[in-house]
């Protein structure tokens, strides 16, 4: 997709793709932007992306095939579920990362005084008291 920068900004943009009615992107690193139409579960149309050089031709297909916009105001919702998702990944990801700083830290501290040693010793003194 980084070749292809109006269709990369049509499927990852806020104004592109995700402004359709029963639209699903999936991205497979590796692979060629194609569009897979379903009917009732089955396919019956692909259609390769990458001959589509504007946005507005891809719009205009999409429109050609049948795919209904959403209001304005799905749009916005989406995008704000969408931020809120991110936003709650993020913070995940931020608490995830000072716990592991934060036992890092206590192991050093317990290696410096000598405490890590000492778990390991008591560890293996009560292997055979069971």
């Amino acid at each position: 997709l980084n070749r292809l920068p109006n269709l990369k900004n049509f499927l990852k943009g806020d104004g592109g793709a995700i402004t359709y009615r029963n639209v699903e992107i999936s991205f497979i690193r590796g692979r060629k932007a194609i569009m897979i139409i379903l009917k009732n579960g089955e396919e019956v149309e692909t259609i390769e992306l990458s001959e589509y050089e504007t946005e507005e031709d891809m719009h205009q297909l999409f429109q050609e095939k049948g795919f209904e916009k959403l209001s304005e105001e799905e749009v916005q919702k989406m995008l704000a579920a969408n931020v809120s998702n991110k936003e709650q990944k993020e913070g995940r990801e931020r608490r995830e990362t000072a716990r592991e700083e934060h036992r890092k830290t206590i192991k050093e501290h317990r290696t410096e005084n000598g405490e890590g040693i000492k778990e390991k010793r008591d560890a293996s003194e009560n292997r055979g008291e069971f």
